[in-house]
């Protein structure tokens, strides 16, 4: 029997062996002696537990068996891409931003000023529809979503609405936001006409905590202000999504976020999607960083233990947890992870005003980045074909690594940041982290 290179095997305690696998999702709790020796998934040793084995893609009669599933997969996740996977257009109206947060990653962005407005609609719009035509197999709506710098800033009223109004007409989809949720009051009418898909803002802890955190350039707080136009917009039905970003500096104040989520009925709205990441820096972390990340994570999962309402926020910074978790919670396999991110699929596309596209929300504002151009006339540049092609099945590092379909490679930003080579992986701890996830799990 051949073990796939994706089944994954530790111990939790010394009586009880867990047993995982990446391509089927499936996860098995054993006692520990039976699957006690290293030779026991190969020869099992009775023919009951090899065909369990079997069955849930723990083993195969060889390795050209686990090779033709993946290819199967694969072929079906690019249809799948190619058919049902929307068209993303993200706007990204200015690089700059009425707030001052310190960790904020776009900061060396906040010095440009090309900003759009009504006379760049055309030329957007015109690329929009030129890059759809490059997609006839594509089923679903075009989405056009809204980035910055910030997106909802007071002056942009008018400019807003006519976007929307414009994908309105179109039949396309208003799609997310995000915003840092000062002005969201000034938009409200707007949304309340054109329904965006969600706007997701970020707090950051109670109001001190916040306001030490995410302030104008004067340090005036603006927590008062988000909260308010939080439940303003929950008000007039519109879907929120409440993010928090920890460090070491407001880690301990998540027992305070719970009675602030509890006190405004976030915690058991429909309308509100709370979850939890750690700062990072431009690009989606280095490995540096991800073992700080990893520290984070310990303080978060000790957290739950304490305080069982923590877990309604979902830890979507993590990004193979948050896999694990809609195992576990909502019984949903994870697809197979190809490739990393949007960036890689190809179809998200973020326009700025200098006519720059980027597909990584990460790069914009980094011309060296950019995927493209839609000024003077529609162009992609080498970049855009290198990162939608990249997958786990032609990065080398990726071949032979059991946790490349959780990871999907890791970033292709920060694989060119640090290594200058957008064919290599950029590994995050992953193993640790889904061991000490599931160990947490199955404590509880």
């Amino acid at each position: 029997m051949y073990v796939s290179l994706y089944t994954k095997k530790f111990n939790i305690h010394e009586d009880v062996t867990v047993l995982y696998n990446t391509i089927t999702s499936s996860i098995d709790v054993f006692d520990a002696d039976v699957l006690s020796e290293e030779d026991t998934l190969r020869a099992p040793g009775n023919e009951e537990l090899l065909a369990y084995l079997t069955d849930r893609g723990y083993v195969y009669s060889s390795e050209q068996d686990e090779r033709d599933l993946i290819h199967q997969l694969y072929t079906g996740y690019n249809q799948f891409k190619r058919e049902h996977r929307p068209l993303i257009f993200y706007i990204v109206l200015t690089y700059r931003c009425d707030l001052a947060c310190d960790y904020c990653f776009q900061n060396s962005a906040k010095a440009l000023d090309g900003s759009i407005d009504t006379s760049h609609l055309p030329a957007l719009f015109n690329a929009m529809d030129e890059i759809c035509e490059r997609f006839p197999d594509t089923r679903s709506r075009p989405v056009v979503a809204l980035f910055g710098g910030e997106p909802l800033l007071r002056q942009h009223v008018g400019l807003v609405e006519e976007i929307f109004r414009e994908v309105a007409e179109r039949g396309w989809v208003n799609g997310p936001i995000i915003s840092n949720g000062v002005s969201l009051d000034a938009h409200l009418p707007t949304f309340e006409r054109y329904r965006p898909s969600g706007i997701q803002v970020t707090i950051d802890g109670p109001e001190e905590v916040h306001n030490q955190r995410r302030h104008t350039a004067s340090y005036a707080g603006t927590f008062s202000s988000i909260v308010e136009n939080v439940n303003s917009a929950i008000e007039a039905g519109i879907k929120m999504g409440i993010r928090t970003n920890l460090d070491d500096r407001n880690i301990h104040c998540l027992p305070e976020l719970v009675d602030l989520a509890e006190r405004h009925g976030w915690i058991d709205s429909q309308s509100v999607e709370l979850s939890l990441a750690p700062v990072h820096e431009r690009a989606c972390g280095s490995l540096q960083e991800g073992e700080r990340h990893d520290a984070i994570f310990e303080r978060v999962l000790a957290t739950i233990s304490q305080l069982p309402r923590l877990k309604r926020w979902s830890l979507d910074g993590w990004s193979s947890v948050h896999h694990f978790d809609r195992l576990l919670h909502e019984g949903k396999a994870f697809i197979p992870r190809f490739d990393h991110c949007e960036a890689a699929v190809g179809k998200s596309f973020h326009l700025d005003g200098y006519g720059y596209i980027y597909s990584c929300i990460e790069a914009c504002g980094m011309p060296a980045l950019a995927a493209g151009r839609y000024v003077p006339e529609l162009e992609f540049f080498p970049l855009y074909d290198a990162m939608r092609h990249r997958s786990v099945l032609n990065i080398e590092g990726c071949a032979h690594c059991g946790y490349s379909l959780v990871c999907g490679g890791g970033c292709a930003l920060q694989a060119i940041v640090d290594k200058r080579d957008i064919l290599t992986p950029s590994c995050a701890n992953t193993d640790e982290t889904i061991r000490r996830y599931v160990e947490f799990q199955y404590e509880k």
